[in-house]
């Protein structure tokens, strides 16, 4: 998969931690953790009346968390009104990326795009990203449309709870499938990085399960999730992250192809299966994506 150059950075993403912005304890524990990037959240975790009070909490939220070095989202409340308000004081606060619930079509991309290039010029800044949330049967409908409606977008990740209510179903991993492999696919084509698990984490306490779960969805072609908990954290990272023996079976597979091209052969057996192109090229996506330095292994 060939990503955005606007996407590299989203592609080290494995665990985005949410905390809500009005509760400053909850942010000063998210910047202890391991978590990849932190979303600061004024839609869903953030109380009615307490929606301008959070707003305002980012100019400090921020700040802090970039301190730490964290990537920092921000996820806005839908409505023009709200999200004009909350992508204006994200942007000028620092945030990284602004989180888009509920996209659900090109042209509301463009408005957000222009708004964003509007608050960028006004604070002097440039590159701020876009991360989707695909929460609309019409979202899902035009889903290729509104990843390509943006130089900006970066990931993109199907809003599980509101997809099974809205088609009346539980939000198992065997009625999300279809929905999630669609946004999984879009993401391929646009060149952005596909976000979520299989199923709800609202199922799932222990680790190792959620561990398992990240690794399922890994193996669906998934490249990260969010997350509400710092507990969580850790599980998320290691199931996004290929163990030992699948990468230095990568490893092998590659300089083991890399042999075979060289002596002008187009295949290679690799531990009992055949390694062509499309098998190497996955077997190096594998290695790009592991900050773990394969010679301690060889």
């Amino acid at each position: 998969m060939t990503l955005r150059v606007a996407s590299m950075d989203a592609a080290s993403w494995r665990a985005l931690l949410y905390v809500p912005a009005h509760v400053d304890r909850f942010v000063t524990k998210a910047a202890a953790t391991s978590a990849d990037a932190i979303i600061l959240d004024l839609e869903d975790a953030v109380p009615s009346d307490r929606k301008d009070e959070a707003r305002t909490r980012l100019a400090d939220a921020i700040p802090s968390l970039k301190a730490v070095e964290k990537d920092v989202l921000v996820r806005v409340n839908p409505g023009l009104a709200r999200v004009a308000d909350d992508v204006t004081a994200a942007i000028r606060a620092g945030a990284d990326a602004i989180m888009l619930p509920k996209a659900d079509g090109a042209s509301q991309l463009r408005l957000v795009d222009e708004l964003m290039a509007e608050v960028e010029v006004e604070c002097g800044r440039s590159g701020v990203t876009l991360v989707l949330l695909i929460e609309t049967l019409e979202g899902l409908d035009r889903v290729d449309a509104i990843l390509n409606a943006s130089h900006r977008i970066v990931a993109a990740a199907l809003g599980a709870e509101d997809i099974s209510a809205r088609i009346m179903a539980q939000p198992t991993e065997e009625a999300l499938l279809w929905p999630r492999q669609q946004v999984v696919y879009a993401c391929a084509r646009a060149g952005v990085v596909p976000l979520g698990l299989l199923g709800s984490m609202a199922s799932v306490s222990e680790a190792a399960q959620m561990r398992d779960m990240a690794a399922r969805a890994r193996g669906f072609g998934l490249w990260g999730a969010t997350c509400i908990h710092p507990d969580q954290v850790d599980p998320l990272r290691a199931g996004f992250m290929p163990d030992r023996s699948e990468l230095m079976r990568a490893d092998r597979m590659v300089r083991a192809f890399e042999t075979a091209q060289a002596e002008g052969r187009g295949s290679v057996m690799v531990d009992g299966q055949m390694v062509d192109l499309p098998v190497a090229e996955r077997a190096r996506a594998i290695i790009a994506r592991t900050d773990m330095d394969l010679g301690d292994f060889r």
